[in-house]
């Protein structure tokens, strides 16, 4: 069910302003309605990213794995779900990065580790955004200098790890926004919650293939089962 909080600002902000293509999705950082998890700013090409490095990793194990061959399964449904939902103004977006040499459109693979973490959204971990109330962020109970000091920390640590160095992405927009349509599109098809918890689960489906690597469940058992021990009952036949 989605968080009412969540339908609320969605309509508020529809009935403020339009845009072509359908109304605008509630804005970055506002509350979801699900304590903790923020509305995420750019998700379409985070979560295509985290498919497409989940899918680079599940490759590598063997493919007679029957983990392998159902995560792949899911992760390629919900990454062409995802897919089909083209924001208003891509073409025009994909023309300015084939203008200054960059792959157009982009592959999406650039890998988790250049989208798990923005500067906004640890803006948005301290309480600073848009509207945002005193008792909307887990530092409440903390002084005000502190909070301040945390903030500053996290945001220098951010800019250390993740600043880009690549002269052709100065001053290019982000990829354009989906709309609240489009949104609500990919959640109901892939039927798993609100997009920001999706990209919560594909997040901890890639985290899981390395814990399936390491387990490697697909090879043969130090003990194998007796006979009959992975059969289900079923009622005697006459």
């Amino acid at each position: 069910m989605r968080p009412a909080v969540r339908l609320f600002q969605v309509a508020r902000a529809a009935a403020a302003t339009t845009t072509k293509g359908g109304a605008p999705r509630l804005a970055a950082f506002h509350p979801t309605g699900i304590a903790g998890l923020p509305t995420h700013p750019n998700p379409r090409p985070t979560i295509l990213n985290v498919y497409n490095a989940t899918l680079k990793k599940l490759s590598e194990l063997p493919e007679e794995s029957a983990y392998r061959t159902a995560t792949e399964a899911i992760v390629k449904h919900r990454k062409r779900i995802v897919e089909e939902q083209i924001p208003v103004g891509f073409d025009v977006w994909c023309k300015e990065r084939e203008r200054r040499g960059l792959e157009s459109p982009p592959k999406y693979d650039e890998g988790v580790e250049e989208v798990d973490v923005t500067k906004d959204e640890i803006l948005a971990l301290t309480g600073q955004w848009e509207d945002s109330q005193p008792d909307d962020y887990p530092f409440v109970e903390l002084e005000q200098w502190r909070i301040e000091e945390i903030k500053k920390a996290k945001i220098n640590k951010w800019v250390e790890t993740h600043k880009k160095k690549a002269p052709d992405y100065e001053g290019l927009a982000p990829e354009p926004d989906l709309t609240a349509d489009q949104v609500e599109a990919i959640e109901q098809q892939i039927g798993s919650g609100l997009l920001e918890e999706i990209i919560v689960q594909a997040y901890d489906e890639y985290k899981l293939v390395d814990v399936m690597t390491q387990s490697k469940p697909w090879e043969p058992l130090m003990e194998e089962p007796v006979e009959g021990q992975w059969t289900y009952f079923e009622r005697e036949k006459n």
